[in-house]
């Protein structure tokens, strides 16, 4: 048990460095608690309803799709109908990626395929960049054509977050958190925190 300890120890000290030479600050990062959410506990999660890019005229409506590039933001329509509130994170189904979007937009539609989105009133462009990459730190490995992350299995997925005194998820320090912190280096930052705060939480 000791030596299980010592080793654990040792493995601990190795992701503090790596955090360390991610420039984050570990006096912060151990005054906040983490724990586990599914995702369908602090989103209330609304499928889109937008058609295909083929029944609209060009506009200047952001018509977003399950790409993977540039937010998933493809073209701009002309519409009023079933136009997505803006800030809210959008999950692709199929390859788990997930955007943050302050803008309202017409979501590409279409059975289980559709893009899914997640609202919380929390939500703000940093707080929801970080939530993203916590996202896609699992999304990726559930989601694909075969095996799609909806429904239940995107409703159940869980994320590992910060949380505040009265145990919800601390907006605030993940908004802080990001401001921070240089886009790049995040979601290699977040991959040593996992791995940091998982091993302290176990011994």
């Amino acid at each position: 048990k000791q030596e299980q300890k010592e080793i654990a120890q040792k493995v601990i000290n190795y992701y503090e460095q790596k955090i360390l030479e991610t420039g984050f600050d570990l006096v912060g990062l151990e005054g906040v608690e983490w724990r586990v959410f599914k995702i369908g506990d602090i989103f209330k999660i609304k499928p889109v309803k937008g058609k295909s890019i083929s029944n609209y005229q060009e506009g200047d409506i952001p018509y977003v799709t399950t790409s993977s590039l540039n937010n998933g933001l493809n073209y701009f329509v002309s519409t009023d109908e079933n136009i997505s509130n803006g800030n809210v994170i959008s999950v692709d189904p199929i390859g788990g990626n997930a955007f943050f979007h302050e803008y309202d937009f017409v979501g590409r539609g279409g059975a289980g395929s559709a893009i899914n989105l997640l609202y919380n009133p929390n939500l703000n462009k940093y707080n929801g960049k970080f939530i993203c990459t916590s996202i896609e730190r699992v999304s990726k490995e559930k989601a694909s054509y075969g095996l799609q992350l909806n429904g239940s299995r995107l409703n159940n997925t869980n994320l590992l977050l910060p949380v505040d005194k009265e145990g919800n998820p601390h907006w605030e320090y993940m908004s802080q958190f990001m401001q921070k912190t240089e886009s790049d280096k995040l979601e290699k930052a977040l991959e040593y925190i996992y791995i940091y705060i998982g091993l302290k939480i176990l011994f």
